[in-house]
């Protein structure tokens, strides 16, 4: 009886599970700025991020005149560890006959944690051209989905502003 309830309680589960889209798709905009900073054509900029990763995304930039630029945007991150020693050294006779002495010794602790950075960047690449960009997160622990700014840099020059 019991693994039918479990057999049962998996299957919906995994049905649950199934039918989640588990990406979030950000839209943002940007002007391609020319040589003296005026835009000289819109930017289409969208973001597509799986909800179980906050490491990075796809991203996916349209100039106006149709050239597409796909790649990956990683948010930079820096994994820490720490080692802590407990200095508990001390000693005692215990109850039995011999009456031996015991003695306890430092205990060391590791713990290791991630640090997301409110920085992302990445390299993005048309039939033709590439694009660098740097953005910056509002809330880097909600990924792109809370918004930001960012400059990317097409290969010939072109400086290309845009926010999410």
């Amino acid at each position: 009886m019991i693994k039918f309830i479990s057999a049962g309680l998996l299957v919906i589960g995994v049905s649950f599970l199934v039918g989640c889209d588990t990406t979030e798709t950000t839209m943002g905009h940007g002007q391609i700025q020319t040589a003296n900073g005026k835009g000289s054509q819109s930017v289409q900029l969208k973001i597509t991020q799986d909800i179980f990763d906050n490491s990075g995304a796809q991203a996916m930039v349209t100039l106006g005149n149709g050239e597409v630029f796909n790649g990956k945007i990683i948010i930079e991150r820096e994994h820490m560890e720490s080692t802590t020693d407990s200095f508990d050294y001390f000693s005692w006779d215990s109850d039995d006959d011999k009456k031996k002495k015991e003695k306890h010794y430092p205990e060391t602790t590791n713990t290791n944690s991630t640090s997301y950075s409110s920085q992302a960047r990445g390299v993005l690449f048309s039939t033709s051209r590439s694009m660098q960009c740097l953005m910056t997160l509002s809330d880097p622990r909600s990924g792109f989905s809370s918004g930001g700014v960012g400059r990317c840099t097409i290969s010939t020059g072109e400086v290309v502003p845009v926010q999410f």
